[in-house]
């Protein structure tokens, strides 16, 4: 049974943090930072990126849900926009999730799924992705998503735009969700010989 936007789940954006009942709660995006960090990015390569990333993501859902100013676009974001366009048109995704909350009540962690969709008769996680290059990294965050929303058979994508186009990458590794755990698990344990 797919499970999004638990109660109790609240998601603060400036400091990118989730509590569960008022309490701090891992994020999925925390946990992943040790296989794919972005240290080593020159901040005037990284922010233009990562305001990109926020822009695309933002008029794919405004899109999604009918609501959408394409007065507003730049038109960068404008072609990325018309590559989601494109995969739409192409998958014919039936919405299930929209920048749906999750929350694994067992192993206590968080995250934001862009889209969960029904393609065929099948349950999908997809996460948007601006990138030119794929990381693997982005299987373990789709296995996390997919077993937080209580789905964990779901098939799993990330849908890269590109100008005007789209480039699907399927992720099927059954230690991608493994690996996650083992992450989750080194974070913590970490965590607690900064504080001893």
């Amino acid at each position: 049974m797919l499970t999004l936007n638990p109660s109790g789940l609240v998601f603060d954006e400036d400091q990118h943090e989730y509590r569960m009942d008022g309490r701090l709660v891992e994020s999925v995006t925390r946990v992943l930072s040790v296989a794919h960090s972005f240290d080593g990015v020159p901040k005037s390569i990284l922010e233009p990126a990562q305001q990109r990333g926020t822009a695309a993501h933002l008029a794919c859902e405004f899109d999604d849900q009918g609501d959408l100013d394409e007065e507003s676009l730049s038109p960068q974001i404008d072609a990325l926009l018309q590559g989601w366009r494109k995969f739409r048109k192409d998958f014919r995704p039936r919405w299930l999730g929209i920048e749906s909350r999750l929350y694994h009540r067992t192993l206590g962690y968080a995250g934001t799924a862009d889209r969960f969709a029904d393609i065929g008769g099948k349950v999908w996680c997809i996460d948007i992705k601006t990138s030119k290059v794929a990381h693997p990294s982005w299987g373990m965050q789709t296995a996390a998503y997919s077993h937080a929303a209580g789905v964990p058979d779901a098939a799993r994508m990330t849908v890269r735009l590109t100008p005007g186009g789209y480039h699907v990458d399927q992720w099927s590794d059954p230690d991608d969700w493994d690996a996650f755990r083992g992450l989750l698990a080194y974070g913590r344990w970490e965590r607690k010989r900064r504080k001893s």
